[in-house]
C-alpha cells in the first residue's frame, strides 16, 4: 500500500487515501474494531490523527465548500465530516 511518499508502509491496513494542502495523508483504515476508521500520517509519515468509525474505512475523498469536507465510505455506510484543512 501506498503512503504520502507512494512508499510501501509495512503491516498497514490502508486501504486508500486523500492529500491535504499541507501534505498530510487522509488514510481509510480497517484494523479491526477499535482501529477502523480514518488515519491521517505528516510528510514524514507519522501518525498525527485518526478519526475512529465503527466500522472498516474503504475510501477518503475531499470535497464541498473549499474541499474542507472529508467524504467516507464505509462497509456500510457513507460519513461526511466537516475538518479543518483543504484537500490539496
Amino acid at each position: 500500500m501506498a503512503s504520502a511518499n507512494d512508499q510501501p508502509m509495512s503491516g498497514s491496513n490502508h486501504i486508500l487515501s486523500s492529500g491535504d494542502v499541507d501534505g498530510n495523508r487522509w488514510c481509510g483504515w480497517a484494523g479491526g474494531e477499535g482501529l477502523d476508521g480514518v488515519m491521517v500520517f505528516n510528510k514524514g509519515r507519522e501518525l498525527i490523527g485518526r478519526i475512529d468509525l465503527p466500522e472498516r474505512c474503504a475510501n477518503v475523498c475531499f470535497g464541498g465548500y473549499r474541499r474542507s469536507r472529508l467524504f467516507t465510505a464505509a462497509s456500510r455506510s457513507l460519513y461526511a465530516l466537516w475538518v479543518g484543512t483543504s484537500g490539496g
